[in-house]
């Protein structure tokens, strides 16, 4: 990884070139194959990850209760994950898991907390990071806590679409696949109801299934469905 290649990535924007090489010597690279595990819920937080290509999915629940819930996927390059055990130095409280073959960049804690201390801009960007995805989760609950579970599954849909979509023609291909548990458990539903809402889509040729994949059909009709 070049410092150059830092300016691509959120976290490290506004950073000097000096600032930049300094944080690429403490960077090390590490690679998952798809289902590779990358860290268990409860294990030690020393380190923080960012992507540099492929897709991790973060889950809680999975190892100890049976069932998986709060999912979020973290697939653009330069997503940082992991990054709570910075804050607390506590064990991880989630797990986390390559759904494809995934590249990854790590810095250990005490390396990282140094640079926070030493470039400003950094811990800026750090804080308005940390800022973003707690407003997310807020959107997250406030949408769970009141909207049915077909609108909860459009806008999970809608957001996979615009994140991870291919347009083909006037039809967009989501090119990640997620099973039907995995889908309920991000939208905070059962696999029955969850089956029930896909099934709804389905039938008003909003969405289909496609090699495994989702394809919106009617992207306009999707979006009417997240109010």
């Amino acid at each position: 990884m070049t410092g150059q290649h830092l300016t691509t990535i959120p976290l490290f924007e506004g950073l000097s070139p000096k600032e930049r090489k300094r944080i690429v010597g403490a960077l090390r690279q590490k690679t998952f194959k798809a289902g590779d595990i990358v860290f268990h819920e409860g294990d030690p937080g020393d380190k923080l990850f960012l992507v540099r290509e492929g897709l991790v999915r973060i889950y809680t629940g999975g190892r100890e209760k049976g069932f998986e819930t709060s999912v979020i996927l973290i697939g653009k390059s330069g997503d940082v994950f992991g990054e709570l055990a910075i804050v607390d130095g506590k064990p991880r409280s989630a797990s986390a898991k390559a759904m494809e073959d995934t590249i990854v960049y790590t810095i250990a804690n005490h390396h990282f907390k140094h640079h926070l201390e030493c470039i400003p801009q950094l811990a800026i960007n750090f804080i308005q990071q940390m800022s973003n995805k707690m407003r997310s989760n807020t959107r997250k609950i406030n949408d769970l806590a009141s909207k049915p579970v077909v609108s909860r599954l459009a806008i999970l849909i809608a957001k996979l679409a615009e994140e991870h979509g291919v347009k083909d023609d006037a039809q967009t291909v989501i090119n990640i696949s997620l099973n039907q548990t995995q889908i309920a458990s991000m939208i905070g539903a059962t696999r029955e109801s969850t089956n029930r809402a896909m099934q709804q889509l389905k039938q008003k040729e909003i969405v289909m299934k496609d090699d495994g994949r989702l394809r919106v059909l009617n992207f306009k009709e999707l979006l009417s469905l997240t109010d």
